[in-house]
């Protein structure tokens, strides 16, 4: 289903529309991983038993990990988030729900990375407040994008030159696909780049109008390289 339409200079025609089939982020090369034990729905890159979480926990507690709690809400779908972090009165860091519902919402699981990982990605020796801060941060980009993935924020997009009725342009005789993507992530990033493709054919487009106007201007006939 087309999301969104954008026309274009030279009848070039942008169509955004959701990706109904996209890749799971699971299958990507990710920096942690989105720990889960859930039985029905699937809340992250990892389903483990509950003795394997207890021992992921025990590993960030200890420092042998580094991660985050992670939270679920499933109502009619699911959504997952980080846990928000505050500092109690010992000036500690505790996490709790970033969901207002308490009956449909709680810990799914843990988001994670190795110190091997991080060692190898940051070239450090060892691991500061402030690459620990960065490697959160990174984690937390990954459980938003998996996120997107089950909230079906995930889209594809078309570019296509149009042939209008000469009676109505909102009449569409026929469309050529010039250009397409899929699996982008987020409706601005689609749009994105989208509009750089579609921008690209629209300056083709008028070179080659300008090439034929050229040629016409010195009575010379020329074939439209769209219609060959």
């Amino acid at each position: 289903m087309t999301e969104k339409t954008i026309d274009f200079d030279n009848n070039i025609r942008l169509r955004i529309e959701q990706d109904q089939d996209p890749d799971s982020p699971a299958d990507g090369d990710n920096f942690g991983e989105i720990a889960y034990t859930g039985q029905r729905e699937v809340l992250g890159t990892q389903k483990v038993t509950r003795e394997r979480m207890d021992e992921i926990a025990a590993g960030i507690a200890s420092g042998e990990l580094i991660g985050t709690p992670v939270y679920a809400y499933v109502h009619s779908g699911a959504t997952i988030a980080c846990g928000v972090r505050l500092k109690d009165k010992a000036r500690t860091w505790a996490f709790c729900n970033p969901f207002s519902c308490p009956w449909d919402s709680g810990q799914s699981g843990f988001v994670y990375t190795t110190r091997d990982k991080v060692f190898e990605e940051y070239g450090k020796k060892r691991i500061t407040k402030a690459v620990r801060e960065a490697v959160l941060q990174v984690l937390a980009g990954e459980v938003a994008t998996f996120d997107q993935y089950l909230q079906g924020d995930v889209y594809g997009y078309v570019v296509e030159r149009v042939t209008r009725s000469p009676y109505g342009k909102r009449h569409v005789i026929s469309t050529e696909e010039l250009a397409t993507s899929w699996g982008l992530y987020g409706m601005e990033d689609a749009i994105a780049e989208g509009t750089s493709d579609a921008q690209y054919y629209v300056r083709e487009a008028q070179l080659e109008a300008d090439e034929v106007q050229y040629w016409l201007d010195r009575g010379v006939q020329t074939v439209s390289k769209a219609h060959t």
